[in-house]
Order: structure tokens, then sequence, then C-alpha cells
């Protein structure tokens, strides 16, 4: 919710790109370690009623990465790499930076082009 707020927020005012995208990627780090903490604890309190506490944490986590492994690497991936392109497509032409709500916009095979040209 915060994210959005702060998303909002931006198109409504004269913010730099640059401290939002430090605000929204700590929000997310803060996001993702609460995550971590959370699937932490209930792996445990499950694995405390198996026969073998070890080896029930090594076989959930081992299902976790190959559930949550190839969904990054189709989806998280490719808008990171996107993102990039558009970044420095702009920088090249000495315009501004995409705001923070259109960075996930695909970039063109031109864009592509020029900088696999570099």
């Amino acid at each position: 919710m915060l994210i959005f707020v702060l998303n909002f927020w931006a198109e409504m005012t004269n913010v730099s790109a640059g401290a939002l995208r430090s605000i929204i990627s700590g929000v997310g780090l803060v996001i993702g370690l609460s995550w971590e903490k959370s699937f932490a604890l209930a792996i445990g309190a499950i694995a405390i009623k198996a026969r073998q506490p070890l080896w029930f944490r090594d076989l959930f986590d081992f299902a976790l990465v190959v559930v949550v492994l190839p969904a990054w690497c189709l989806y998280i991936i490719p808008l990171a790499h996107t993102e990039l392109i558009v970044e420095q497509v702009a920088s090249e032409q000495g315009n501004r930076p995409p705001s923070v709500t259109n960075s996930s916009e695909p970039c063109t095979q031109e864009d592509t082009t020029k900088l696999q040209a570099r």
C-alpha cells in the first residue's frame, strides 16, 4: 500500500525519481525480509512435528526454490532488463529518466539495437 501511495505522490509532485526509487527499494527490502522471516518460522513450526525435521526443512527449501526460481527467471529478470535498457536509452538521448510508473514499459526493438551497437 505504501508503494502505491509513494507512486501517486511522485506523479503529483516534482520529486526526484532517484530519491523515490531509493525509498521504494528500501520498502521492498523490508517487505522481502519480513516474508523470509515468516517462511522460516512457518517451516520451523511444521518441521517440529515431522520425524526428521532437518530433512523436512531441506526438502521444503528445495521445493520452494523449484517453484520460485523459474518464476523469477520468467518475470522478474526480463522486467529488470527492460527497465535498464529504457533508462540507458533515455540518458543517451539526454532525456529525463522515466518515472517509476513508466519504468515497466517494454523498450522498442530500436532501443535494444542502439544499446547492442555500443
